[in-house]
C-alpha cells in the first residue's frame, strides 16, 4: 500500500507526545513490512523533502501566507479573533496541495489525518483517496477538558474538526474510551468509529542507561503540565503523602501548558507555581524537569518507585504504556483510557477515581506500603506486550485494507 499521514509536526521535528510516538512506531514498522509511507506536515523551519529510514517526509511552511497578510491589511483585528483558524487552514491547504502533487505521480491507497484543528478538512471534501480521521484528543476536546474559554476562534476550529470527522470515509479512535466520548462531543454516529490502539516498541527498553541520576525514593509524573492531566489533584494530594514519607521526592517531567494567541504564547495554568503553593512546607521534596527526550526520560521512569498519572480523563495515555513497558507500577485514574491498559485495580497497576485529592493521597500511601510493587511492575511489563508494535501494526494494516475495500 501507499499510505500518507497528515500531522502538524512530524515525529523527528517534534517528539513531544503520544501522537508523535504512535506515528513513529507505526510508520517505521509499515516501511519495514514493504509499504510506501509518506508523512506530510507543517514546519517552523525551511520546507523540504527527505527520506528517513525508508519513510518519506514532506514539510511545508507554517508561516503566514500571502492571503493571510492581505487579510491583515484589510482588517488587522482578524488575527486577534481568528489566529488559530487562519494558521490551521493555511497549513492544511499547503499540506493538501503537496499531497495532490505526490498523488499525481503515483496515487495513494489511503490517507490518515489527525483530528486536531481540522488540519485534514480538505481531504474528505476535495479528494477521492480513502480518508481516515484518526481520533486522538482534538484541540477542541482538549480545550473542553482544560476548561478553557471557547472563543469565536475556537468555535470555528470546532466546526472544522467536526466537518472533517463527518466527511471522512472512516474514523479510527485510539481507545474505546475516546470512542465513547466522541459521539456526543462531535455529534456523530458511534457505530462509524473503529478502535486501534497505539503500539509500543518494547525493544527500545532493552538497552537503557543504568545511571540513576536521582538519589532516594521518588514518585514520578511525566507529561504535559496542564489541567486535564490532573495536576491540581496531584498537587493537593501530596502534603498528606509527604507528612507520612518526609524523605520522599516527587518529580514532575514536562513543559507547562501554553496556548498560542495573537502570535504569542499565553500560559493558561502555571502548574509549577500551583504545585509549590499547595506544598509550601515541602518545596525541597519537589523537583521540576523540563520535557526530555525518550533517551533521557526512560532511566528516570525506570528508577521511580511509582509512576502517578492522575488525569481528569485520558483518551489512551501513552505515558502509562511507556511506564508499563519499562516494568514500572502505575497509579492512574479510572473511567478513561488508562483503564484499558491497567484493566482493574491491583492487576497490572493501580486505579483511583479522578478529581479526588484525598482518595489519591490515600492510594499513593497504600501503594508505598506494599512490598509487591516489583511484582506488579513485572506484570505490567507483560501486559504491555498486548500493545506490541508488531501486533498493532498488523491490526492497522488489516483496518486500512478494510477501509479501502469498502467502496
Amino acid at each position: 500500500m501507499k499510505i500518507c499521514f497528515i500531522i502538524h509536526l512530524d515525529f523527528i521535528e517534534s517528539s513531544y507526545g503520544g501522537i508523535e510516538t504512535y506515528l513513529r512506531n507505526l510508520s517505521l514498522d509499515l516501511t519495514k513490512k514493504g509499504h510506501e509511507v509518506h508523512i506530510i506536515s507543517g514546519t517552523e523551519g525551511k520546507p523540504l523533502d527527505y527520506i528517513y529510514e525508508g519513510v518519506n517526509f514532506h514539510r511545508v511552511s507554517s508561516r503566514a501566507s500571502y492571503i493571510h497578510n492581505l487579510l491583515l491589511k484589510i482588517s488587522p483585528s482578524i488575527e486577534k479573533y481568528f489566529f488559530q483558524t487562519i494558521v490551521s487552514l493555511t497549513i492544511g491547504w499547503r499540506i493538501y496541495q503537496k499531497f495532490r502533487k505526490l498523488n499525481k505521480k503515483k496515487p495513494f491507497d489511503i490517507v490518515e489525518c489527525t483530528d486536531s484543528a481540522g488540519l485534514g478538512v480538505f481531504f474528505p471534501l476535495f479528494n477521492h483517496t480513502k480518508s481516515i480521521t484518526r481520533l486522538h484528543t482534538s484541540l477542541s476536546l482538549a480545550d473542553f477538558l482544560n476548561k478553557e474559554e471557547f472563543t469565536l476562534d475556537r468555535k470555528v476550529i470546532y466546526f472544522l474538526e467536526r466537518l472533517q470527522i463527518k466527511k471522512s470515509d472512516a474514523l479510527n479512535a485510539d481507545s474505546f474510551s475516546l470512542k465513547e466520548k466522541s459521539p456526543d462531543f462531535f455529534n456523530i454516529d458511534p457505530s462509524k468509529i473503529d478502535v486501534t490502539y497505539y503500539g509500543i516498541n518494547l525493544s527500545e527498553y532493552n538497552s537503557l542507561s543504568k545511571k540513576r541520576g536521582i538519589k532516594g525514593d521518588y514518585l514520578l509524573y511525566f507529561g504535559r503540565l496542564e489541567e486535564r492531566k490532573g495536576i491540581r489533584t496531584l498537587a493537593n494530594s501530596l502534603p498528606k503523602v509527604f507528612s507520612k514519607y518526609p524523605k520522599l521526592k516527587v518529580i514532575f517531567v514536562g513543559n507547562p501548558h501554553v496556548e498560542i494567541k495573537n502570535s504569542g504564547k499565553i500560559e493558561n495554568f502555571n502548574a509549577n507555581k500551583y504545585i509549590l503553593k499547595a506544598n509550601k512546607n515541602f518545596s525541597k521534596n519537589i523537583i521540576f524537569i523540563k520535557h526530555l527526550s525518550h533517551k533521557d526520560l526512560y532511566p528516570i521512569i525506570k528508577n521511580a518507585k511509582l509512576v502517578v498519572l492522575p488525569s481528569d480523563w485520558e483518551a489512551f495515555g501513552f505515558t502509562c504504556l511507556e511506564a508499563m513497558g519499562l516494568g514500572k507500577p502505575v497509579l492512574a485514574t479510572s473511567g478513561s483510557g488508562f483503564e484499558e491498559q491497567i484493566v482493574k485495580d491491583g492487576k497490572y497497576g493501580f486505579l483511583v477515581k479522578p478529581k479526588n485529592p484525598e482518595a489519591l493521597s490515600n492510594k499513593i500511601i497504600d501503594c508505598l506500603k506494599r512490598n509487591d510493587l516489583n511484582i506488579i511492575g513485572k506484570r505490567a511489563k507483560k501486559r504491555a506486550e498486548f500493545f506490541s508494535n508488531e501486533k498493532i501494526t498488523q491490526e492497522t494494516i488489516n483496518y486500512y485494507k478494510k477501509v479501502i475495500k469498502n467502496e
